[in-house]
């Protein structure tokens, strides 16, 4: 396991705002939602990514992680 730093927990944050509707699509961050669901909360995350982040389902959230670590 990484030590958390703080370069590496503020790059983490910086990544959470760039990421895009179609990352979380593909990393079927939203698994069983569909058309308006799916809408619904990109808009969320989108807002207010962080607050997203920490009240979502635990399975979006290591979808909303992959992404993350895989830019790090």
């Amino acid at each position: 396991m990484t030590d958390l730093t703080f370069s590496r927990f503020h790059n983490a944050l910086r990544i959470m705002r760039a990421i895009d509707h179609s990352e979380l699509i593909k990393e079927n961050a939203w698994h069983g939602l569909t058309g308006a669901q799916i809408e619904d909360e990109w808009k969320a995350f989108r807002d207010h990514p962080y607050r997203y982040f920490v009240a979502c389902e635990d399975d979006t959230a290591q979808a909303i992680w992959r992404i993350i670590e895989s830019r790090q």
